[in-house]
């Protein structure tokens, strides 16, 4: 899956040294791999207006709303520049950035697929009633925004779980924080996993089957990955590419 670097990698590799110009650019590879797709699929399923299974549980009923973990659920997005920024260094690191995030945008693929093969509505929203939302103020804009643009589909597994998780353990292994802030970092993370629940945008399933993607993408396919880009295709590819 990712043993041979895509040619976008190979074009960025010569402008490695120009930090705000590949970040820039990675923040433009975000948009067209992770944001694009994922609102189309969800405005196909919206269209659909089909589900293939309920997986909701008990445990969905009794976890309570909470409105100001909307703001916990959107740090998702504070995450996609840090695994950009902190991977522009030397070219070891360059390389491996660039090998995480085809392996990211890889994974986030594949779960996009289920969320067009075997969509789920994640019917949560109903719990959320008029008077929990009156008098939060900026809180109750945000989850109007949520709702009307990001249709209750694209569910599992969820992709705030498997992306963070993958970016963090990326941000641990080059050691750009200290051992307090990676603490810090991962209880963020904790709750960021758990306020996909308590903003009902997610059922338990999501975040399990989320967590089981996470874990295991990063084991077997992303992190190998990463070790073995030093000395294989990927080293001598990126190497050889004219360096303009």
């Amino acid at each position: 899956m990712f043993s041979k670097p895509w040619p976008i990698w190979e074009k960025n590799w010569a402008v490695r040294s120009e930090k705000k110009i590949l970040f820039s650019r990675m923040l433009f590879l975000f948009l067209i791999f992770l944001l694009i797709p994922y609102i189309g699929i969800n405005q196909i399923s919206q269209f659909r207006n089909y589900s293939l299974f309920d997986p909701s549980l008990s445990i969905d009923s009794w976890m309570p709303f909470v409105p100001w973990m909307i703001l916990i659920y959107f740090s998702l997005y504070l995450y996609y520049p840090l695994s950009a920024w902190y991977g522009i260094g030397d070219d070891r690191r360059v390389r491996e950035m660039f090998v995480f995030h085809q392996g990211m945008f890889t994974v986030s693929a594949c779960i996009y697929l289920i969320f067009l093969v075997a969509p789920v509505e994640v019917h949560l929203r109903e719990q959320i009633t008029e008077k929990e939302l009156q008098g939060t103020g900026l809180l109750s804009t945000f989850y109007s925004m949520l709702h009307l643009g990001d249709a209750p589909y694209n569910a599992w597994p969820s992709l705030h779980v498997v992306q963070s998780f993958l970016i963090l353990k990326v941000l641990e292994r080059w050691n750009v924080w200290s051992h307090k802030i990676q603490i810090l970092a991962w209880f963020a993370w904790f709750l960021m996993m758990i306020s996909i629940m308590t903003t009902k945008q997610h059922f338990f399933f999501d975040l399990i089957t989320g967590l089981i993607t996470a874990i295991y993408s990063w084991l077997y396919w992303i992190k190998p990955s990463l070790d073995s880009c030093h000395d294989n295709l990927w080293s001598n590819k990126l190497q050889s590419s004219r360096d303009d």
